[in-house]
């Protein structure tokens, strides 16, 4: 499925029903790409956070287009290789991380991935707490502490739907450099 507007979050559930969102996917993006060459996972769920559309595009469709457009099979490798990215560096941020590291480095992730540049602050749009909990690997509670933290300290504001990180070298400095353990 290629997103053509909207965006949507992709989500894994235990046996149990815990659920961890994984990435957002927005215009441009691809998602159940890897459907077409293995056997979709019934543990994945796409779930719109606005209004949104798709282009579906069958099978067999999707894997002679790829075959046949080099620019398409980059755009598709891509695609695989940026959410792989995005998972290591979640489970990487979870094991080795305290919480004000995991928060600081999910912050910077999606000032990269989503962000826009405005007067040398980066903004996006401001998940829920429990989303972005989700993709910290850290509870609600935590989240909420963190984000008060840091805009005491200064280092982002909350401003309607979105957060504005005011200095991102600061971010980095103070609470991903040295906090692996």
């Amino acid at each position: 499925m290629l997103i053509t507007g909207g965006r949507v979050k992709v989500m894994t559930y235990s046996e149990n029903g815990n659920s961890r969102l994984l990435y957002m996917l927005s215009s441009g993006d691809l998602f159940g790409e890897i459907d077409s060459y293995v056997e979709h996972s019934p543990d994945i769920d796409v779930i719109c956070l606005t209004d949104t559309q798709v282009v579906m595009i069958p099978t067999q469709l999707f894997k002679a287009t790829i075959a046949a457009q080099h620019e398409l099979y980059n755009h598709l490798i891509l695609s695989i290789i940026r959410k792989y990215q995005i998972i290591r560096s979640q489970l990487s941020d979870t094991v080795f991380r305290d919480s004000r590291g995991k928060i600081a480095a999910l912050l910077l992730r999606l000032c990269s991935q989503e962000g826009v540049k405005r007067n040398n602050f980066c903004e996006f749009y401001h998940l829920k707490h429990h989303e972005m909990a989700s993709l910290a690997g850290c509870s609600r509670v935590t989240v909420t502490r963190v984000l008060h933290e840091f805009m005491d300290q200064g280092i982002l504001g909350i401003e309607k739907n979105k957060i504005v990180i005011f200095s991102e070298t600061l971010l980095r400095q103070q609470f991903i450099q040295g906090t692996r353990t």
